[in-house]
């Protein structure tokens, strides 16, 4: 009896150890990699060319986009995972009515380099790269993101003392929240475990750990600069328990905003633009 049991305690733990192995490899590669979104609507604007090149290398492509009333007021657009600079403008080119835009590919997306993405890791240095562009020059800069790129819009302000005003836009509150509720759903058993070792896997794919720049721990920093939060009620892959961890660790002044839609989907609610505008416009002034 003893021996069976002990055998059947191997199995499990065969079992297990094959489990945690297959998101080490599997699933960190999920989470690494990913198809670039093929979308093209080039904006009817004038329309500058800029090439970053980020610390690790990579040329990132961007859109340097003069409103059409001259204006030193520029808003930093930082698109999500795998998307590009073309649906960004799709979403937020009504904020070209007012203001300078400077909207670039993210690594791995679009017309930039790079192969993989790090859920902000890496990526909230290059958002640097591009506030240091605006910077240089002589732009006053406020940020907008969406998804991965709201959390590193939070990241970017945070850092950055001079970014005015943040809009983040259904970003995750950490790396943790960001790949647990996809386990979930897509019906693996032990989320925690598995999230854990997806995690251990981009440590060894990326050789950083992805927890570190979770934006609910750089959130608090931005303040006293406004926070704009805005998350859809029925998201089901950045879960609403994100826009609320995220508000309840940022300072003063903050809002957070529902929206009755799903991940990404806030943009095309009616009320957006006006929201948005306004929230700007009482600090761009």
């Amino acid at each position: 009896m003893r021996l069976a049991a002990t055998g059947v305690a191997a199995a499990i733990a065969t079992l297990f150890g094959a489990y945690m192995l297959y998101g080490v490899v599997e699933g960190s590669r999920q989470v690494v990699y990913h198809g670039r979104e093929d979308f093209h609507q080039a904006p009817n604007a004038n329309l500058g060319l800029v090439q970053l090149t980020s610390d690790y290398g990579e040329h990132l492509a961007a859109w340097w986009i003069p409103a059409a009333t001259p204006t030193k007021d520029a808003i930093l657009v930082i698109h999500g995972r795998g998307a590009n600079k073309d649906s960004a403008w799709k979403k937020f080119g009504f904020l070209h009515s007012r203001y300078n835009l400077f909207i670039y590919d993210q690594r791995a997306c679009g017309e930039s380099e790079g192969t993989t993405t790090s859920l902000g890791f890496f990526e909230r240095r290059d958002a640097q790269k591009a506030l240091d562009w605006l910077d240089q020059h002589g732009q006053r800069v406020a940020v907008l993101g969406e998804s991965l790129g709201g959390a590193v819009a939070i990241d970017a302000a945070a850092r950055s003392k001079q970014v005015l005003a943040v809009v983040s836009d259904c970003a995750f509150d950490s790396a943790v929240d960001a790949i647990a509720p996809r386990v979930t759903a897509r019906g693996y058993p032990l989320a925690g475990a598995l999230t854990q070792a997806i995690l251990v896997g981009t440590w060894l794919r990326l050789g950083a750990w992805l927890p570190e720049a979770d934006p609910v721990k750089a959130v608090g920093e931005i303040a006293p600069r406004p926070l704009l939060l805005i998350h859809g009620s029925k998201d089901d892959e950045t879960l609403p328990v994100n826009a609320e961890r995220l508000f309840a660790a940022a300072g003063q002044p903050k809002r957070l905003w529902w929206t009755p839609v799903r991940h990404g989907e806030s943009w095309a609610v009616p009320g957006y633009q006006r929201e948005v505008l306004a929230f700007f416009g009482n600090v761009m002034k």
